[in-house]
């Protein structure tokens, strides 16, 4: 995604390396297809014909830099930190700075704000939110979007975003500081009062209630329901609850929220079958609590397999849940789901994941067996995967 909404439309390479390579063969060089890594190489010389025509392409430069990097460091991020001095900056560009710089994340992140024009510092400021959210920069979420938010106090997106973090830290009073500096930036915001719903809810779920109803007097969507749905819950108003959370449902069929608590809240299961297969396409499940672990639950109460990207979505769910836990048992149904499925195709079980590195292998191998022959076993697992 472009950063600083300066993405040139990324040309094709092709053309450009065969103006290079018939460069290279006019000045007496052995050029060919092949990437040589050295300032020779044809895909440079490609590299540099394209930016001289499109100096702002954050694609030619993120690929220029990445070619160097193979031979000369320093280099590479002579030529990222020019560009980021001109605004030129996206996703990618940061994530290689963070890698070749080879230092504290959070530094390079700072060092890469500041080095931008100061007029589009606070905007590349609010889009690092989503370069965290890549698992091994997780742990910085809360140092860094507390930093980011004191330097530019009027960002209502890092406001937000620190509003969310502190209501999962539990942070109750801090969560509430700030999801109330977000509606005094912007009231009557249908966003801005979700959140502030959301973050009273487990203090005092009434007033939250209030919060989310003059929410939805302006706009009834999927996400502010699902809130109200959870503020009954906390509440102990279930009947209300699961009404709220089967119109959020019906109103985005992607809202796992809703269909979780809908799951525990013991809903129709073939209804709440129904939507199942779409979320996992869609790749729902890494970020989203207890989700997988319900889905290989209710596949067992209905006597149905699981799409077969399940596994692959449980094992980046396991890693993520190192970082940050959730549910009480989440871990643990997605262990034993993963290994009676490798256990039934006799897959060479990724024992580097974060959810597995550690076991010893008696212990690995007993937890495997109990698995496919106690709890959950394999029926739930899909024969072709």
């Amino acid at each position: 995604f472009p950063l600083t909404g300066r993405r040139v439309r990324m040309p094709t390479l092709l053309p450009l390396w065969r103006a290079a390579r018939t460069t290279g063969k006019q000045c007496g060089l052995t050029a060919t297809g092949d990437y040589q890594p050295s300032l020779r190489s044809p895909w440079l010389a490609a590299l540099d014909i394209g930016l001289n025509r499109w100096p702002e392409s954050v694609g030619l430069v993120e690929l220029r830099a990445d070619l160097t990097a193979k031979t000369d460091t320093a280099s590479a991020l002579a030529q990222l930190h020019e560009a980021l001095k001109k605004g030129i900056v996206d996703a990618d560009i940061a994530r290689l700075v963070i890698r070749l710089e080879a230092q504290d994340p959070l530094v390079s992140i700072q060092s890469i704000i500041e080095q931008v024009p100061e007029s589009e510092q606070a905007y590349v400021a609010e889009n690092m939110l989503d370069i965290l959210c890549d698992a091994e920069l997780v742990p910085l979420q809360l140092s860094y979007t507390r930093w980011a938010q004191e330097r530019f106090p009027a960002s209502i997106p890092l406001a937000s975003s620190l509003a969310n973090l502190y209501d999962l830290e539990r942070n109750m009073a801090k969560a509430i500081e700030m999801a109330s500096l977000v509606n005094e930036l912007e009231p009557n915001n249908v966003a801005n009062l979700t959140l502030l719903g959301k973050v009273w809810a487990d203090r005092d779920a009434k007033q939250a209630v209030v919060y989310l109803q003059n929410a939805l007097k302006l706009d009834r969507n999927a996400d502010t329901l699902a809130e109200l749905a959870r503020a009954h819950q906390v509440g102990g108003n279930p009947a209300e609850a699961k009404s709220a959370y089967r119109e959020a449902l019906q109103l985005n069929p992607l809202n796992t929220h809703a269909w979780v608590n809908l799951f525990i809240l013991g809903e129709d299961n073939n209804w709440l079958w129904s939507f199942v297969e779409l979320m996992l396409v869609r790749g729902y499940g890494e970020a989203e609590e207890y989700f997988l672990a319900a889905v290989l639950r209710l596949a067992k109460k209905v006597g149905q397999t699981v799409p077969a990207n399940w596994v692959t979505l449980a094992h980046a769910r396991l890693a993520m849940l190192k970082i940050r836990p959730a549910f009480k048992d989440e871990q643990m149904v997605l262990r034993t789901g993963i290994l009676a499925w490798d256990l039934k195709h006799r897959g060479a079980l990724n024992r580097e994941n974060a959810g597995f590195r550690e076991d010893g292998r008696v212990s690995l191998w007993i937890t495997s067996r109990l698995s496919a022959y106690v709890w959950p076993r394999s029926q739930w697992v899909p024969d072709q995967v």
